[in-house]
C-alpha cells in the first residue's frame, strides 16, 4: 500500500504559489503505527517512496503548492500520521498560515497540522495552507487653530516587502480596504482627524509607511500602536487578526506680527 501527501496554498503572495520560480517550501513528516496497537512501528526502516524511515519515523521532506510526496511499499493496514513541521527556516510559519487538512475524501478539518489514516491502495492526506490576514491603519492628528487647515491633505507612501532586507516591494497589485497597491506600493492622502485602513493584507509581510513633509506644518509626533516613533517613517510586520495602528501628528506652523511705532 501507499500514502500520498498533497499540498495546496492559498495566498496573494506570489512566492507562495507553484507559479513562482522558487515557490515557498513546507515541511512534512510521516510516522507509521502498528496495525492493532497505538505504538510506532519501529520495524519500518529504509526508503519507502520519497521518504526514508528510521524506527517508523520518516525524515522531513519539503513540498510546495500543487506538489505531492508519496510513501510506497508499506503493508496495507498499518496506520499512519502525517504532520506539518515547523522548525528552522520555517519556524514562524505557524503564525502566518491557517492550515486545513483532510484524509482521503473525509471531513475537512480546520487548524489541524496532523492527520491520521490507514495505509491502503489509495490512502492520502491533503493539507491546505492559507495566508492569514491582518490590517494596517494610517491616521492623521492635526493641531491647528485655522479652520482652513481642516481641509489640508497629508501624503503617505506605503510599501510592502516579503522579507527583511528586501529592496524591492512584493509584486502584489490588489485593493485592500482603503489602499490600492500596484506592485506592492501605494500612495494615500489623509486629512486631519481621518484615517485609511488596508484590510486583508497577507500576514507576515513587512510594511514601511513614510509621510511627505507638508508646507506650513511640522511633524510633531508619530506613534505605532501607541508607542512613540522618532521618525517620519514607520516599519513593522503585518500580523494576523491584530491591526497595526499608526498615528502621525502635524502641528501648524505659526509666525508673528511685528509692529512699529511711527
Amino acid at each position: 500500500g501507499g500514502i500520498a501527501v498533497y499540498k495546496r496554498v492559498v495566498s496573494d503572495v506570489p512566492s507562495d504559489l507553484k507559479t513562482a520560480q522558487n515557490p515557498k517550501k513546507f515541511k512534512v513528516r510521516v510516522t507509521i503505527y502498528n496495525k492493532q496497537i497505538d505504538t510506532v512501528a519501529t520495524s519500518i526502516n529504509g526508503t519507502y517512496g520519497d521518504f526514508t524511515f528510521t524506527n517508523g519515523v520518516s525524515n522531513v521532506l519539503e513540498v510546495t503548492d500543487g506538489g505531492m510526496r508519496t510513501v510506497t511499499g508499506i503493508e496495507t493496514g498499518y496506520r499512519f500520521k502525517v504532520e506539518e513541521v515547523y522548525e528552522g527556516d520555517n519556524s514562524t510559519d505557524a503564525s502566518i498560515y491557517k492550515v486545513t487538512s483532510q484524509v482521503g475524501a473525509g471531513t475537512i478539518k480546520e487548524n489541524k497540522i496532523t492527520e491520521m489514516g490507514v495505509v491502503g491502495t489509495d490512502a492520502s492526506a491533503s493539507f491546505t495552507n492559507e495566508r492569514e490576514k491582518g490590517e494596517l491603519t494610517v491616521s492623521k492628528k492635526l493641531i491647528s487653530d485655522a479652520a482652513a487647515d481642516a481641509n489640508a491633505k497629508f501624503t503617505f507612501h506605503v510599501k510592502l516587502y516579503e522579507n527583511n532586507g528586501d529592496t524591492e516591494a512584493v509584486p502584489i497589485s490588489k485593493t485592500y480596504g482603503g489602499m490600492q497597491f500596484v506592485n506592492g506600493e501605494t500612495t494615500v492622502e489623509v486629512t486631519g482627524g481621518e484615517s485609511v485602513t488596508a484590510k486583508g493584507l497577507p500576514a507576515g509581510l513587512r510594511y514601511v509607511v513614510t509621510e511627505d513633509s507638508a508646507t506650513g506644518f511640522t511633524l510633531t509626533g508619530v506613534t505605532k500602536d501607541g508607542a512613540p516613533v522618532g521618525s517620519n517613517q514607520v516599519e513593522g510586520t503585518i500580523k494576523k487578526a491584530n491591526g497595526a495602528m499608526l498615528q502621525f501628528t502635524n502641528t501648524a506652523d505659526t509666525g508673528y506680527l511685528e509692529l512699529e511705532n511711527s
